[in-house]
């Protein structure tokens, strides 16, 4: 697929994904967050998703560093 092998050629690149609904392409979110080192997350149809987007958004907003003494 043309979008995964976009995500290839960009191997310092980090890609996160959301996919919406009862049918989202799986497998291309899947393939583009391994590719990209990234990480992806599927939200249902059912009740309140106003607030899904935003909190995957800050989860994933501020690198994570190690401590060092």
């Amino acid at each position: 697929m043309e979008i995964i092998a976009e995500v290839q050629k960009h191997p310092h690149a980090r890609v996160f994904a959301m996919g919406f609904g009862s049918s989202p392409n799986r497998f291309l979110l899947d393939k583009i967050t391994e590719y990209g080192r990234g990480e992806v997350e599927y939200v249902a149809e059912n009740g309140d998703t106003s607030e899904r987007p935003n909190a995957f958004t800050n989860a994933y907003a501020i690198p994570c560093s190690p401590m060092f003494d």
